[in-house]
């Protein structure tokens, strides 16, 4: 009897220890009011290129409204209208919000082992988080945390398309962990590991698997997002993909590309 368990618990145990891998990662989309609202606070509060006339009208909203927001001295000052035009916007989308939390969701189940392995091995570290939480949201196309496992998308987008900035805003987090567990503020600033990070995520998704498992629709020529679309780290981004494709692991990749960080001016400034 005993002989037979053992028997079978070895030929089991492969299966065992596939599932967990399966569990090695996971999405949970979800609304979430308050965050949402102080990342609203946030990003007006913040500095853009674009300026905060292009990032009003990017987020759909007043742009007086936004200056209002900018020059407030606390978030407790504005806080008050925030929650009240949130709540109206919450009610009024409600539907669509759980709609597209669903949709998104279902998207995620048959790629989420494919995408939890590849990146991992691309970026040669275990996820920081196993389980991320994605903030879907009226506002915000797509925000990343630097030191949480939350990240937050938009609510009206195709549910598969929607794939590719949901694993942009993770693995940009990722990335900036991965980071900030060798090298503290002092010594690389949080501006170069966000531009590292950056850079380094658009490297990781151009991966042929994930390509054509997350988003076979894409074609390598037609890819948009091929390189990170800042204007400002378009030399950086030259610099650290010679490096990329002649790395003999993450770990090089990383070593060899910090000199090149320090002596790299940042105009933009982005992170939560």
């Amino acid at each position: 009897m005993r002989a037979t368990i053992l028997i079978l618990c070895v030929l089991f145990l492969p299966l065992l220890c596939s599932c967990a891998k399966q569990h090695d990662f996971s999405i949970r989309f979800i609304s979430d009011r308050q965050y949402d609202q102080m990342m609203i606070f946030r990003m007006f509060q913040g500095k853009d290129p674009a300026g905060l006339k292009s990032r009003s009208k990017q987020m759909g909203f007043d742009y007086g409204f936004a200056k209002e927001v900018s020059k407030a001295e606390s978030y407790e000052v504005i806080e008050p209208k925030l929650t009240d035009l949130v709540d109206r916007t919450y009610l009024s989308e409600s539907d669509l919000i759980q709609k597209s939390q669903e949709e998104y969701a279902k998207s995620w189940d048959p790629v989420i082992e494919v995408f939890s392995r590849r990146a991992q091995e691309l970026s040669g570290s275990p996820w920081f988080y196993r389980n991320y939480e994605c903030v879907v949201s009226p506002f915000h196309k797509g925000l990343s945390s630097w030191y949480s496992n939350t990240i937050t998308r938009a609510y009206n987008e195709d549910p598969l398309k929607q794939r590719r900035i949901t694993a942009h805003e993770i693995v940009l987090s990722h990335i900036f962990h991965i980071v900030r567990q060798r090298y503290s503020e002092a010594k690389l600033s949080n501006w170069r590991v966000w531009a590292f990070a950056e850079i380094t995520t658009v490297f990781i998704l151009d991966d042929p698997e994930l390509m054509q498992k997350l988003w076979p629709w894409q074609t390598i020529k037609e890819n948009y997002f091929s390189q990170s679309n800042y204007p400002q780290l378009a030399r950086l981004e030259d610099q650290l993909r010679k490096i990329w494709i002649s790395r003999k692991d993450f770990d090089d990749y990383m070593t060899r590309a910090v000199p090149i960080l320090k002596t790299f001016s940042t105009t933009h400034r982005k992170g939560m």
